[in-house]
């Protein structure tokens, strides 16, 4: 999943989140300084902080710094996977029960 930080040097917030995003781990973060970093956007820039998720999904201020507290918690951003391998352990598995029973429930692991 990439990221997009859109930021101003001189704004206390902006190098708060940029804090954050180091932490984050699994994201391709990209940087964006409107104070030196020439650039052209379609969307209007009116707060900072802001990132950008997926070219698609954006979150200004406080939304911003808990969109990345949720990235980091774990959780989906919506209709997008998340980033990781597919288990082996994927598909049914059988435990067997502490009796030795002869009929076992399956065990779907997701």
């Amino acid at each position: 999943m990439s990221i997009i930080a859109v930021f101003h040097k001189m704004c206390p917030g902006s190098v708060n989140i940029i804090s954050k995003l180091n932490d984050l781990m699994g994201y391709k973060v990209e940087y964006i300084d409107i104070y030196n970093d020439p650039f052209e956007a379609d969307i209007e820039i009116d707060v900072v902080p802001m990132i950008i998720l997926e070219n698609d999904q954006i979150f200004k201020g406080k939304a911003a710094f808990d969109k990345i507290e949720e990235l980091k918690r774990g959780k989906s951003t919506g209709s997008k996977s998340k980033i990781g391998k597919k288990s082996i352990y994927s598909s049914n598995v059988r435990i067997a029960p502490p009796d030795e029973s002869s009929k076992r429930a399956p065990v779907k692991f997701s």
